[in-house]
């Protein structure tokens, strides 16, 4: 019996991937911690009025989203990332894990929540 618990318990911690929703206080703690990348993916007009400082830009809405984060980012290390107001960065944490993201985290409220 502890042998099928370990083997479980292994293979959980292999196949496991966070997908959390954050806070602005939570989400403003993770920003201050080493190897934490930071995913823009509102659209350009969006990004022109501002944005998270450090915050890398890929318009969710691009052809080649998942490649672009492919290769702008790692998947071992957390992600957060974040949109206007939070529709699209649930869609995308869903879809980056699915390629591989261990840690995805998301801004509840976007951007619009971030901004003072």
């Amino acid at each position: 019996m502890k042998q099928i618990f370990f083997l479980f318990a292994l293979i959980f911690s292999f196949t496991y991937q966070a997908q959390i929703s954050l806070d602005k206080k939570e989400f403003n703690a993770l920003l201050n911690k080493q190897n934490i990348q930071l995913l823009d993916i509102r659209t350009q007009v969006e990004v022109n009025e501002g944005k998270i400082p450090k915050a890398v830009h890929v318009d969710y809405f691009s052809k080649d989203f998942i490649q672009q984060c492919l290769t702008k980012f790692t998947k071992k290390e957390p992600l957060l990332i974040y949109c206007a107001a939070g529709g699209r960065s649930s869609k995308a944490m869903k879809e980056l894990s699915k390629v591989g993201f261990k840690k995805v985290y998301e801004l509840k409220g976007g951007f619009d929540n971030w901004a003072p």
